[in-house]
């Protein structure tokens, strides 16, 4: 009973009890991995997401068990990363939102390009222009890092930070599909919230 105690408390300590690899999250990224790519493929490959199978592929698989990991995964690597100065966080913030559009570049705007030069079809800006600047889980994760290194700059604490980020979550409901009707500050606008169909992963929810 004791030593069950002792265990308990060292949950409740202030100072870091654990400063090494945590297998379990390491499973957890894995899993999370696995998921979403068999998530993407089931969906390109057109497969019936209607079916058992298909709902537990697409909407719980690919759903709460992948993205959404990798956010709660990512939140607790930055409590367990070395690198706690803000400018860390900028850079790497900066860093993944780079990366985010770098990748939207090759796998959207430039593969549809030769799609449509090949088959002598004209070329949608405003589709080119929207594929570029998609939200994905990436332009999520450089916003989240901002905040945070934002946060540590203002050395806010974790009570104000909660009410910020519960404000956040709300407007992020309130203010769906409202926009501005222009499409560049729509596309601007949707890394905060919903205003256009290619945002997916929006900072205030």
């Amino acid at each position: 009973m004791k030593a069950m105690s002792k265990k308990i408390s060292n949950y409740f300590e202030t100072e870091k009890m654990n400063t090494g690899r945590q297998d379990e999250l390491d499973l957890v990224k894995g899993l999370a991995i696995i998921f979403m790519v068999w998530c993407h493929v089931y969906e390109e490959l057109g497969a019936d997401t209607s079916t058992i199978p298909g709902m537990l592929v697409d909407s719980i698989l690919g759903g709460p068990f992948a993205a959404p990991m990798f956010m709660i995964c990512m939140g607790i690597g930055v409590c367990y990363s070395r690198n706690q100065k803000p400018k860390q966080f900028f850079i790497r913030g900066i860093r993944l939102l780079a990366l985010g559009y770098a990748l939207n570049l090759f796998r959207y705007v430039i593969p549809q390009a030769v799609v449509c030069i090949i088959e002598g079809n004209s070329i949608s800006r405003s589709y080119m222009m929207c594929r570029l600047m998609e939200v994905d889980i990436l332009q999520f994760a450089g916003l989240a890092f901002l905040v945070i290194g934002l946060s540590k700059k203002l050395g806010l604490p974790d009570k104000v930070l909660f009410v910020i980020a519960a404000v956040m979550s709300v407007a992020g409901v309130l203010l769906k599909d409202i926009g501005t009707g222009l499409l560049f500050p729509d596309l601007l606008l949707g890394l905060f919230w919903k205003t256009q169909s290619h945002a997916y992963f929006t900072l205030f929810h």
